[in-house]
């Protein structure tokens, strides 16, 4: 009997781990160059922080042992994965800017909104954050992306991520976004990082402080 033979069977359950370590590891991202945030931006005077219009505080962040998949039982992550949850609050001081852009001789006009308003029907305003990069960072300086579909394939109730309020807010200009990160066992988690290319190297950088809400 050959080698490849009598050991199939293992072969056969390395093939997944090595999936998922390879997926841990494409989550990581590694700082280089000009073109990343390198520059944290300093909180204000009640620890919270300012970007385009939007102030920003972390809520709480720690393992999310509570997901549930679509049919109500709990989620159970792949094997060397472990899920990880932030909650950060926005309030928009400055909504995104929808108005026609003007060029010498040329007037471009905003896209259009998905459905035709009404007057009992008004889109929310959008956050200048809407398009925001978002990491976890650990004790390594390791960053690991948000909603990584391919780790958390199957856990229902995730919610829109990153800076984006859900569809169903009772306040689109104040509210409160959850985000997953599936990280390695070893990973011990200090920060959320959160950043737009157009304002590079800058960035913010969320620590876990005193809890209260985001003053208008």
């Amino acid at each position: 009997m050959g080698w490849w033979r009598r050991n199939r069977w293992g072969l056969a359950a390395l093939v997944p781990a090595l999936l998922v370590l390879v997926a841990l590891s494409a989550g990581a991202i590694v700082d280089s160059g000009n073109l990343s945030p390198t520059k944290p931006l300093p909180s204000g005077p009640d620890g919270t922080f300012e970007m385009a219009g939007t102030r920003v505080r972390l809520v709480d962040f720690a393992p999310a042992t509570d997901l549930k998949t679509y049919s109500g039982k709990a989620f159970v992550p792949p094997a060397g994965v472990v899920v990880w949850r932030a909650r950060i609050e926005f309030l928009i001081i400055v909504a995104r800017d929808t108005s026609p852009i003007t060029i010498p001789g040329i007037t471009l006009s905003p896209l259009p909104p998905p459905i035709d308003p009404s007057p009992a029907f008004t889109l929310p305003p959008d956050s200048q954050l809407l398009a925001c990069e978002m990491f976890l960072e650990d004790a390594d300086g390791r960053l690991f992306d948000h909603n990584q579909d391919d780790l958390l394939d199957g856990a229902a109730s995730l919610g829109s991520g990153g800076c984006s309020a859900d569809f169903d807010v009772p306040d689109p200009m104040h509210y409160i976004t959850s985000s997953y990160f599936a990280l390695p066992p070893d990973a011990k988690p200090v920060a959320v990082r959160i950043s737009r290319p157009i304002d590079y190297p800058k960035y913010i950088r969320l620590l876990p402080g005193p809890s209260g809400h985001v003053a208008p």
